[in-house]
């Protein structure tokens, strides 16, 4: 349960600090929060989704030939899946 707390703060913080720039580089016309809110939400709920699809479409080969738990299927996934993901 503390981890999901920290995690949170971990992103709620500078989540709200990239907003409040955002926000305060546009003076004249400001867009209403709701739809940065909406911006936001749509640009991090679809990327989550299909990193999440693509890694486990990525590990299961690797997982099938060098094993789940081997030091050589950790380091394929750290060193050439996870970097294609993100």
């Amino acid at each position: 349960m503390d981890q999901l707390l920290i995690t949170i703060v971990a992103v709620a913080v500078p989540t709200y600090l990239y907003m409040r720039a955002v926000r305060s580089v546009d003076r004249f016309e400001k867009e209403p929060l709701r739809y940065l809110v909406a911006t936001f939400l749509w640009g991090a709920i679809p990327a989550v989704i299909l990193g999440i699809i693509i890694e486990l479409i990525l590990d299961l080969p690797v997982q099938l030939v060098l094993g789940e738990e081997s030091q050589a299927g950790n380091l394929v996934n750290s060193a050439v899946i996870a970097p294609v993901v993100e």
